[in-house]
């Protein structure tokens, strides 16, 4: 498995409510999701709990994804969604930087 540990930190003064997480593994650097070129790794809805990152707080998630092999151009794109409200955050993993992590 590969651990994904995601801190997030919100300096709003507004409740983050987490809704959906979602990781992809896509090809190349774009965050654009390309016909053919993205596999989804896990997704996770949150039924009963949301689970919330108060305002000004650092809220830390640890998840577990099946170990794959990674092409050249592969990355994983995290995305993460608000309940009811139009924040998401996107982002990027570089492969490399996965290759390089510490073996548990």
């Amino acid at each position: 498995y590969i651990y994904i540990k995601l801190s997030v930190h919100n300096t709003s003064s507004i409740a983050f409510d987490l809704d959906f997480l979602s990781f992809e593994r896509v090809q190349g650097r774009t965050l654009k999701r390309r016909e053919g070129i993205s596999q989804s790794l896990l997704e996770l809805g949150f039924k009963e709990s949301v689970f919330t990152v108060s305002p000004s707080t650092e809220e830390t998630m640890v998840y577990a994804i099946k170990l794959f092999a990674f092409g050249e151009n592969d990355n994983i794109m995290v995305k993460l969604n608000e309940l009811q409200g139009s924040r998401t955050l996107s982002f990027t993993i570089p492969a490399s930087l996965i290759m390089s992590a510490k073996t548990l």
